[in-house]
C-alpha cells in the first residue's frame, strides 16, 4: 500500500515525540494532508494531520460511510482534521459565491468536519480575482457563525516593504483592537512626505507605525474561527496572476495546496515526462519555481503545502531505443495505482533511471515507460520542506 512508501518516509522527517493519550510514539510537525475517496480497512490516521475527504457535496452526508469512517479515525487520532474538498467550476462557484459558500458551510456543519479546500477549476477565460475574494471573504464568516460567540477577532496589518524597488508583503496579525489605518501625505521635507500614521481609537493618540520604506495598504478585523479554509493553487501561472490575489486571501486561508503532483502543459503533449519534478532551470514545470512564483506573488512560505502523487504514469514509447524524458510516446500517458506499478515492474527487467537533482525516477522496459515517486525522491521531498520551512506535504490519491 502507498502509505508506509510515501507518508511513512514524510513522517520520518517531520516529527516529534508526544505525550501517550494521542497516537502512540511520534507525530509530525509539518502538516500531512492525506487525499481519500474510499478509506482503506487498514489505513493509519496517526500518519496525516489532514484527511481530505474527496466527495461531491450532494454526497457527502453524516450517514455516508467516508464520513462515518472519518469520524471512528478521528477517535483513534483526536488531532486529526477532517476537511471537505469542494470542487467546482470557478465560473460556476464564483458566479453564485454567497450561496455557494453558505452551501459549503452547511455541509461542514452537518457532518462536523474541520473545514475545507476549495479546489476550483479555473477555465481559460475566468477572471475572478475581486470574486475569489469575496467568496472567501463570505465563507470565512459563514465560519465564524458555527463558533462561540465570545470568540475573539484577529486584527492583521498589511504592510508593503519597498527596497531595491522590490514590493514584499508582510502580514501582521496584532491584538484585540480595532484600528483605522490611513496613509498622511504631508507637505514638507522629503523625510515627511513618506510617513504613515495610524489611529488608534482606544488610546485616540497617532503613532508612527511603519518606517519610510513601509507603508500600511490595509487594515481589516478577520473573524478568528476553528474552521480551515485550505485553497488549492493551480499550477498555470497565468492563472495564478489573473485569478488570486494572495496578499487579501492569506489573512484567510489556513494553507496553500500547489498542484506540484500534476506539473505539465501542452507543451510536453506527445512526449514522456515526470508529473512532480522538484527541480528545474529552463522551465517552471517544477516544484521549486512554482514556490518561487507564489511566494513573489504574496503567499507565505509557511502556508504553503507541496502535493505529491500516490499514483504512477504510464506511457508508450513511439520508440522504445529513445527511452528519456521528453521522448516521443504514442496515445495518453494513463495513471495507475502503486500496486499496478509495483506488479508491472515485478515482471521483465527494469531499467530505472531519475533527473540530476533525484527527484523524478523513471523506469522503462520494451515500449513501456513509468514515472512515479519513490522512497529516494520522497525523502529529498521531505528535506526540501524542511528547508524552505514551508507548511508540509499532501499525497494524492492516499488509497491508490
Amino acid at each position: 500500500m502507498v502509505i508506509p512508501a510515501t507518508l511513512g518516509l514524510l513522517v520520518t522527517y517531520f516529527i516529534f515525540h508526544v505525550a501517550a493519550g494521542e497516537c502512540p510514539g511520534e507525530k509530525p510537525t509539518k502538516s500531512l494532508l492525506c487525499y481519500l475517496e474510499e478509506i482503506p480497512a487498514r489505513f493509519d490516521p496517526c500518519l496525516c494531520t489532514h484527511l481530505v475527504l474527496q466527495t461531491s457535496l450532494e454526497k457527502l452526508t453524516p450517514q455516508s460511510e467516508l464520513v462515518k469512517t472519518a469520524r471512528r479515525l478521528q477517535e483513534t487520532n483526536p488531532s486529526l482534521k477532517l476537511i471537505l474538498q469542494a470542487s467546482e467550476s470557478a465560473e460556476v462557484a464564483l458566479k453564485r459565491r454567497g450561496g455557494y459558500a453558505r452551501a459549503v458551510s452547511g455541509a461542514v456543519s452537518k457532518c462536523g468536519l474541520d473545514g475545507v479546500e476549495v479546489a476550483l477549476r479555473w477555465g481559460k477565460q475566468t477572471a475572478g480575482k475581486v470574486q475569489l475574494v469575496d467568496f472567501v471573504q463570505t465563507l470565512s464568516k459563514e465560519f465564524s457563525k458555527l463558533e462561540p460567540k465570545e470568540r475573539s477577532k484577529r486584527s492583521y496589518k498589511i504592510y508593503e516593504n519597498i527596497a531595491d524597488d522590490v514590493v514584499t508583503p508582510r502580514w501582521t496579525p496584532q491584538g484585540n483592537s480595532k484600528k483605522i489605518a490611513r496613509k498622511a501625505r504631508e507637505v514638507g521635507s522629503p523625510e515627511d512626505s513618506e510617513k504613515t500614521t495610524v489611529t488608534d481609537d482606544e488610546t485616540t493618540e497617532a503613532q508612527q507605525e511603519t518606517s519610510s520604506n513601509q507603508e500600511i495598504i490595509e487594515e481589516e478585523e478577520v473573524p478568528e474561527n476553528g474552521k480551515q479554509i485550505i485553497l488549492h493553487l493551480t499550477s498555470e501561472p497565468q492563472y495564478l496572476a489573473k485569478n488570486f490575489d494572495l496578499k487579501r486571501l492569506s489573512k484567510y486561508v489556513s494553507f496553500y495546496t500547489l498542484a506540484s503532483d500534476n506539473l505539465t502543459d501542452s507543451s510536453e503533449r506527445g512526449l514522456a515526462y515526470h508529473p512532480s519534478r522538484l527541480m528545474g532551470i529552463e522551465d517552471i514545470l517544477n516544484a521549486d519555481s512554482l514556490v518561487d512564483l507564489v511566494t513573489g506573488l504574496g503567499a507565505p512560505h509557511d502556508k504553503l503545502v507541496l502535493t505529491l502523487p500516490a499514483t504512477a504514469l504510464k506511457f508508450t514509447l513511439a520508440d522504445k531505443e529513445k527511452n528519456l524524458p521528453q521522448s516521443p510516446v504514442t496515445g495518453e500517458p494513463v495513471k495507475i495505482s502503486r500496486a499496478e506499478l509495483c506488479a508491472l515492474m515485478a515482471e521483465g527487467e527494469w531499467t530505472v533511471e531519475r533527473d540530476e537533482d533525484l527527484t523524478a525516477p523513471y523506469a522503462f522496459h520494451d515500449t513501456n515507460w513509468l514515472a512515479f515517486d519513490d522512497p529516494t525522491s520522497v525523502s529529498i521531498k521531505g528535506k526540501y520542506i524542511l528547508l524552505r520551512d514551508l507548511a508540509g506535504a499532501a499525497v494524492r490519491s492516499a488509497d491508490a
